[in-house]
């Protein structure tokens, strides 16, 4: 066109501005259809990149589920078989212990996330509704098998760790819908969507498998460690508990990574609401076991981790169902994540202050690698069953012992009363004796009975 305007090709301007406009257009055209052309070409691409990044996401989502499930059931079997049979029942039969853990875990807590929710909601509005409502789920949830984790990893009382732990889970499929209706509807009104809707959130699915995986999990260490009454297994079985435990912790952090959340980038209000509940209550639980309840040191620590580590998967899964604006669901799935790293930074400097101070079972002096890779739990049942041994053998010696001396004596009384009816019958047959020696068989004479009475008088004189 440029050619053609040099040679003179148009008769006037217009006609070349003309020409001019014509050729943008159809290179506008061209290029609107190549843009149009390579963006289909481009979404087709990454569209069907994505299906299949969404559908391996799903995939190894799915598998992460199910290796939780698997490791949770482990985890359990092997710290169940670890604790003596006799024990847990006498753990079971701890009413002061159980009713302490259970006040702290389904009264306090929840008392404890509301009143975090009340005071931080009001004084800023950075704390959303959505924190509020999830605090509020993570407080009132039971608490989780990590605890019993802790509890076997610093030798605490592992035995009522697992009391706990079976009695909270059954407990929490009334005290959780409870707790949340009556604080959901106190903290934002009675008539409130998202009150209303918290409870409808929650996965009761997953709260009836966890509950049947952590029982009968429970149910067959018990009946494996019965059974077997080998040291060696319960050993094993610790290893294979802690094996579990490291594996469950990386599969939750994997399956909590895939969650869109900024709890790195919040207000300063938001890290102390959140982390208020498992600090006061961590120590509240130590002030009503060692007071009220004047339990043992071993005891009032592993009430303490059961009180405040918290399942934080129930409020992860709620916050996901419950909030469908992607805002929201970030605000929401930001407090248990939050919640989860505070309850482990917390849960293991308490428990290494504890053993320092001597409240567990471990010695205080040892290292910490050894305290960490030995389960004192079986060293104090071996103890236990070696001193109730050595004292059924000492009362055995000692009734044996006072069997033969009372027969002894028995026999030397028998033989002493022999001896006096020996002596008895010899004095009468002596008197007997004397009495026919000096009475004869025949009627004496006058002289005689004169004589025989003389002898028998000290004082012969009457006699004349």
């Amino acid at each position: 066109m440029q050619r053609a305007a040099k040679n003179g090709d148009f008769d006037n301007d217009e006609e070349v501005c003309h020409e001019i406009q014509r050729y943008a257009e159809y290179c506008n055209c061209g290029r609107g259809f190549n843009s149009t052309q390579s963006e289909q070409s481009e979404s087709n691409i990454f569209g069907q990149s994505g299906e299949e990044g969404n559908t391996q996401s799903d995939t190894l989502a799915t598998l992460a589920t199910i290796l939780t499930s698997v490791f949770l059931f482990f985890l359990v079997f092997g710290l169940s078989a670890t604790v003596p049979v006799n024990q847990l029942k006498q753990q079971l039969t701890n009413k002061r212990a159980l009713i302490t853990g259970g006040v702290m875990q389904f009264l306090v807590m929840p008392l404890m996330g509301f009143i975090s929710v009340m005071f931080f909601k009001n004084t800023s509005n950075n704390f959303t509704k959505a924190m509020g409502l999830t605090l509020m789920v993570v407080t009132a949830s039971p608490g989780g098998s990590y605890s019993n984790w802790w509890c076997s990893l610093f030798n605490a009382d592992l035995a009522l760790s697992m009391a706990m732990t079976a009695v909270s889970t059954i407990l929490s499929l009334g005290m959780l819908p409870a707790n949340l209706i009556l604080y959901s509807h106190l903290a934002y009104g009675m008539h409130d969507d998202g009150a209303d809707d918290v409870v409808g959130a929650l996965d009761f699915g997953t709260l009836f498998t966890s509950l049947g995986i952590v029982m009968v999990a429970l149910l067959a260490g018990l009946y494996t460690s019965y059974k077997l009454e080998s040291k060696a297994f319960m050993t094993w079985a610790n290893r294979g508990a802690s094996l579990s435990g490291g594996c469950l912790i990386i599969t939750s952090v994997y399956l909590s990574s895939g969650n869109d959340t900024t709890f790195w980038n919040q207000e300063w209000n938001f890290y102390v609401g959140v982390a208020f509940p498992c600090l006061v209550g961590l120590i509240l639980s130590n002030i009503f076991s060692l007071t009220c309840a004047r339990l043992k040191k071993p005891e009032c620590v592993a009430i303490a981790i059961e009180c405040c580590y918290q399942n934080t998967g129930i409020a992860m899964s709620v916050a996901v169902t419950m909030f469908k604006d992607p805002e929201q669901q970030a605000q929401a799935l930001a407090v248990p994540i939050f919640y989860g790293f505070v309850q482990v930074l917390v849960v293991a400097c308490y428990c290494v202050i504890s053993w320092k101070l001597g409240w567990t079972k471990a010695p205080a002096d040892e290292s910490l690698c050894i305290v960490l890779s030995t389960p004192y739990e079986i060293v104090e049942s071996d103890d236990n069953n070696s001193s109730s041994k050595s004292l059924a053998a000492n009362n055995s010696s000692v009734k044996s012992l006072d069997i033969n001396s009372s027969t002894k004596s028995l026999k030397d009384s028998a033989e002493d009363d022999d001896n006096n009816d020996n002596i008895q019958d010899k004095l009468e047959k002596g008197k007997c004796d004397e009495h026919s020696n000096a009475i004869p068989n025949r009627v004496p004479s006058r002289w005689e009975f004169w004589k025989y009475l003389a002898s028998q008088r000290s004082d012969k004189r009457l006699l004349f």
